[in-house]
């Protein structure tokens, strides 16, 4: 059997409630040590039964608070842009009038110490390829499920690309960090190589690199910012190149590329509404996805759905878009009186009124 498994059902038919179950169960029969949950927009994350009642083992990742950060906020973004949050949480976290009360620092630290079930948008394996190497290693989780709501975070490119100048700066860097000399000599000699590297080089199976610790990385940033505004840190790049397929990688004028998917869990469930096995299988790079009920269908001849698939209609965003929205139902409804037809409005209870209301208007 394979460790991903694709429930591939129509829109409206219950996945969210269904996720929702399935962690309710996992919570009173655990079979894992930890549920990683990954759901495409943020809004849908609010919508999770843990979520709206938060536990003690539960934790939601959140995007970096903007508004507290005031006047450090710009300088929080150019070190985003040049990949150096290490450097940034170390510097600009110290002089916050937040600091000691905020969570972002430690949210992929000590935060997550103890955490059961970890929910976060998609984005998490976009930024990340290790995302849940990362879970397990700071939960020290032996076994964890990975639960992807959606499969829109497939239709990524996984290409990376390793500028040649960036490595040069990142290769100076290096050289003046306070890194420990064995570490900083294989660094130094691994990247130098690779800067010169060919594609049959490239697709050897001697590249590896070891493993820098939170305070060289700190280091690394610091002098590369120093020495030029223009460094960016690719270090992480530096490590997901050394774990990528070796038939993805090649040299051209541009750089170095390579393809590396996200790394999944000891077992992945994929909820989607129309993603095909094979084209998972492909991108995922795996030989086989389980697909239960690849043939079933829910429909009824005298029905007709419609999907009104784009962001006004999330529940966030409903009161805002309330009123295009509602006016395209009411011309279905309209349709229906005058063809003697009875209608079904089905909403969220918190919007139930709203929508009354304004059809009723």
């Amino acid at each position: 059997r394979s460790p991903v498994v694709l429930l591939n059902v129509p829109v409206g038919v219950g996945k969210s409630r269904l996720l929702d179950d399935v962690l309710d169960e996992l919570r009173v029969n655990p079979r894992f040590d930890v549920v990683i949950v990954l759901v495409e927009l943020t809004s849908s994350l609010l919508e999770r039964r843990l979520i709206q009642n938060l536990p003690g083992d539960v934790r939601r990742l959140k995007p970096r608070p903007r508004e507290d950060c005031g006047p450090l906020d710009p300088l929080w973004r150019g070190f985003e842009k040049s990949s150096c949050t290490a450097f940034a949480k170390q510097q600009l976290c110290k002089g916050c009038r937040h600091s000691g009360n905020c969570f972002w620092p430690s949210q992929y630290g000590k935060g997550l110490k103890g955490a059961t079930v970890v929910f976060g948008t998609h984005a998490q394996l976009r930024v990340n390829p290790f995302f849940v190497q990362h879970i397990r290693m700071v939960t020290d989780a032996e076994s964890i499920l990975l639960i992807v709501d959606e499969a829109g975070f497939l239709q990524t490119s996984y290409r990376e690309i390793l500028d040649r100048l960036k490595l040069s700066r990142f290769i100076t860097a290096l050289r003046q960090a306070n890194v420990r000399e064995d570490v900083r000599e294989q660094w130094l000699y691994q990247t130098t190589l690779l800067t010169q590297a060919s594609t049959n080089d490239l697709q050897r199976t001697d590249w590896k690199l070891p493993n820098l610790s939170p305070d060289e990385i700190v280091s690394v940033q610091e002098a590369g910012i120093s020495a030029d505004p223009r460094f960016e840190w690719v270090g992480h790049k530096l490590q997901a190149f050394h774990r990528s397929k070796l038939d993805r990688r090649w040299s051209d004028d541009r750089g170095i590329h390579y393809v590396i998917p996200p790394y999944l869990a000891d077992r992945t469930l994929i909820l989607s509404a129309g993603m095909e096995g094979k084209y998972v299988e492909r991108q995922l790079g795996i030989d086989r996805v389980d697909n239960p009920i690849p043939r079933a269908r829910i429909h009824h001849k005298g029905t007709r759905f419609y999907n009104l698939c784009f962001l006004h209609g999330a529940a966030s965003r409903f009161p805002g878009n309330r009123q295009q929205i509602l006016d395209a139902f009411a011309q279905l409804i309209l349709r229906n009186i005058e063809r003697n037809r009875r209608t079904l409005l089905v909403s969220r209870k918190h919007l139930k009124q709203s929508c009354i209301t304004y059809l009723t208007k």
